[in-house]
């Protein structure tokens, strides 16, 4: 799903002056460099995601982020990045396009070095884009839910900016998913620890949530 970035006060959070739209991928970690404290992952691709929201993957514009291609944690920017994006790259695989990242860690803050083992281990696996949205339209309205409402789609993306590559949780179960995309319109920021992929692994109660910013 497609999401405005706020920050912790409700504001909507800006990076370089440019509001900032999100979208949230799960992926897979790829070509684990222990030394380098790097691995590829798929930042984003064209396949609709649980939500209905498609990023064309060809309509990316990189040029912007590749004068400075930081890697963020979590879309906060008022932290310190915690690595580098050294390669991006465009593919197609099975008919699906595909924004590839070589992602480095570096070794500066304790948020690095723990994010390096949690993706190294494979117990996060999320990346996230962080975009401004040029040019879009709504998809087709779906067939009526079960109460007779009209559903409607999602959004396609034909034409981004992207501004930042951020690590992230994701959601655990797709059942999840509707619930938390309601948590985000009402501009709702702490989520129910258990609709989440957590940083500890930690079991969670249902009392527990977590601050997206």
């Amino acid at each position: 799903m497609a999401y405005t970035i706020k920050n912790k006060n409700g504001s909507i959070a800006l990076f370089h002056g440019r509001r900032v739209t999100a979208l949230d991928t799960l992926a897979e970690v790829k070509d684990l460099d222990r030394e380098k404290k790097e691995f590829t992952i798929v930042a984003s691709n064209s396949a609709k995601d649980r939500m209905g929201d498609i990023i064309e993957t060809k309509g990316i514009d990189t040029t912007d982020y590749l004068t400075n291609p930081i890697i963020q944690a979590f879309h906060d920017y008022r932290r310190a990045p915690v690595g580098t994006c050294v390669r991006l790259w465009k593919e197609v695989r099975a008919g699906v396009g595909r924004l590839m990242a070589r992602v480095r860690l570096h070794d500066f803050s304790e948020e690095a070095r723990l994010l390096w083992n949690l993706y190294s281990n494979k117990i996060m696996r999320g990346a996230s884009i962080g975009f401004s949205n040029l040019a879009s339209e709504p998809l087709d309205k779906s067939d009526d839910d079960d109460e007779g409402a009209v559903v409607l789609g999602g959004r396609r993306f034909k034409k981004i900016l992207l501004l930042e590559i951020s690590l992230v949780p994701l959601p655990a179960a797709a059942g999840a998913l509707s619930e938390i995309k309601g948590y985000v319109r009402e501009g709702r920021l702490d989520i129910p620890r258990r609709y989440l992929v957590g940083l500890d692994g930690h079991e969670a109660g249902d009392d527990e949530v977590i601050h997206l910013i």
